[in-house]
């Protein structure tokens, strides 16, 4: 019984190899509207690439910013606490 399955087997699939034909597809031509198209979307991402590059560029500006303000209040409330911790204890 396994003989005969397996020779059914290899013959179907020696079928289906003989019946599919492999073609390459056929180039489609580009015609005069498709062209700015492309050209159109390239030089969208180029655009948004930029204003990406801008708005990081923006962003780490702002961080910086109010990383030293950040820095200068905890400094001031450090000190406070300290002057008062140093006030009460006495």
């Amino acid at each position: 019984m396994l003989r005969v399955l397996s020779v059914f087997w290899r013959k179907r699939r020696d079928d289906i190899e003989a019946d599919v034909e492999v073609q390459p597809a056929p180039a489609a031509p580009l015609d005069d509207q498709e062209e700015p198209k492309r050209r159109q979307r390239g030089q969208s991402l180029v655009e948004y690439c930029i204003l990406l590059t801008w708005v990081t560029l923006a962003s780490m500006g702002l961080i910086r910013g109010i990383s030293s303000s950040a820095k200068g209040i905890w400094t001031t409330t450090n000190s406070t606490l300290s002057s008062a911790k140093t006030t009460s204890g006495s």
